[in-house]
């Protein structure tokens, strides 16, 4: 039987067989193969983004509000029950079949009347599975391990099995035709197939280790037991009705300079790692089609997809010595640098602009890979600063997603637009295509990294902060282990 961190990685391999294809392929499919309007399309894309806006908070907000309407700063006896754990394990286990059933809505027609329809629906489902299944496998890393240790060991099998899964976008891109998708459809409905068979598996392994483990792990451990101390050190918290909660923990995040900072700087990376997934195929296939094979177009494109889940093994070993704040850093810098110098290169040559193209989305992929460090640093700012009986990381992951989100929706949207300024129609490829892409190529990245750069510049809680932040938490655990 798979080890508890090899299923919770695998897990993730089964989200990413799925979630990589629909990235690439879902814009190019309803505007280039059902021809949907692009005024319907704008209009669901709207549509969406408010959806999509909203569904991560709700996720988070319906696992973590009793730890908010609660009051008491006392700890419980158990650090996370048994029941909780479970119940994560079985939303894996019903959502990730559900979100493969929605993941194939995408590459089947409802016919040339209801393209706007298809499309909302589509997206919908995808995206509310989707959030369904992160929530409950971002929360389940916390729940299953304890330590610092244990969480970067899962991190890690969760970085190696996502890059298997990333290899289905060589057999997406090799399959992958406009006037017949057939083939493709079939492959699609394999991957959804192996990723619902998956998730179950995955889901009872996980299950199996909770009922074997858990109760001998923590539920009788006494480190996990209120000696009273606990009250001597935080006050003690009106309880608090749901409504009255939900404004009191909105004011305090958006209160909070780091996480506003963060959050700005999250938007802009969810846009540009958007972007960059929704128009790859199309910058492949109009910059370097005439000097690539069909082969080396799908080495490069899923070499985009696999290398940033290696490249997160090298860079969370530089965050351990650097921390995650220089590492962003130094990425953002790159990712400014680079299209400048592509700019004054030129699009004509092919060698460079290959590797350009490669490394936009590399590094690009590589910084949001980084961000959940980040955001667990807010969740230990938080739980402090605003005296959590415990910590609420579903909810903060969920209301850093939520402001996000946006980013996923605009991409598309925003690319189009530009190209349309350029002089091209990306739906229709007519207009000065290969100009307008490149253009729009060097520009979104600058324009992305200023932004972020003058962002990240205001966060603070990094070195000596972080580390007293880290120490004191410490020296609480501390005392609870008397």
């Amino acid at each position: 039987m798979l080890s508890k961190s090899a299923a919770y990685g695998a897990s993730s391999m089964f989200k990413s067989l799925l979630h990589n294809v629909f990235l690439l392929y879902h814009v190019d499919m309803f505007t280039g193969v059902f021809r949907i309007s692009q005024e319907s399309f704008w209009w669901c894309e709207m549509i969406f983004m408010v959806y999509n806006c909203v569904n991560d908070f709700v996720a988070g907000w319906a696992s973590d509000v009793d730890v908010l309407t609660s009051g008491s700063a006392a700890r419980s006896t158990e650090r996370v029950s048994t029941a909780t754990i479970l119940r994560r394990v079985r939303s894996l286990r019903i959502g990730g079949p559900l979100l493969a059933a929605a993941f194939m809505t995408f590459w089947v027609g409802w016919g040339s009347s209801l393209q706007a329809a298809h499309f909302l629906v589509s997206l919908l489902l995808y995206d509310g599975f989707l959030t369904y299944v992160d929530v409950n496998h971002s929360a389940l890393l916390a729940d299953l391990a304890a330590t610092e240790a244990e969480r970067a060991h899962m991190s890690m099998y969760n970085s190696i099995y996502s890059t298997i899964g990333s290899l289905s976008v060589f057999g997406s891109f090799v399959l992958w035709d406009r006037s017949d998708t057939s083939s493709f459809a079939l492959f699609c409905l394999v991957l959804a197939v192996a990723s619902a068979v998956g998730f179950l598996v995955c889901a009872e392994i996980l299950r199996g280790h909770c009922d074997s483990s858990k109760k001998s792990d923590w539920a009788d451990d006494d480190k996990f037991k209120d000696d009273g101390s606990h009250n001597q050190l935080l006050p003690k918290l009106p309880k608090l009705s749901a409504a009255r909660s939900f404004i009191v923990f909105l004011q305090q995040v958006f209160s909070n300079r780091n996480f506003m900072a963060f959050s700005v700087l999250h938007l802009v990376q969810v846009f540009h790692c958007h972007f960059n997934s929704n128009f790859f195929p199309l910058l492949l296939t109009s910059l370097l089609g005439q000097s690539l094979s069909p082969f080396s177009q799908s080495l490069l494109l899923g070499l985009s997809f696999v290398l940033p889940h290696l490249n997160n093994v090298y860079f969370s070993s530089l965050v351990e010595s650097k921390g995650s704040y220089v590492v962003i850093r130094g990425l953002l810098v790159v990712k400014l640098l680079l299209p400048i110098i592509m700019y004054l290169v030129g699009s004509q040559n092919v060698p460079l602009l290959c590797i350009f193209i490669a490394c936009n989305r590399i590094f690009t992929e590589g910084t949001c890979k980084l961000l959940h460090l980040v955001t667990s640093d807010l969740v230990d700012e938080d739980y402090v600063k605003n005296h959590r009986s415990q910590s609420v990381s579903a909810l903060i992951f969920g209301t850093a997603a939520m402001l996000s989100k946006p980013g996923q929706t605009l991409a598309p949207v925003v690319g189009s637009w530009i190209a349309l300024q350029l002089g091209a129609d990306v739906a229709t490829r007519e207009g000065p295509l290969r100009e307008a892409l490149f253009l729009m190529l060097v520009i979104v990245p600058i324009v992305c990294a200023a932004i972020q750069l003058v962002a990240w510049s205001m966060f603070s809680l990094h070195g000596k902060r972080l580390e007293n932040l880290q120490r004191f938490l410490q020296e609480r655990q501390g005392t609870h282990d008397v």
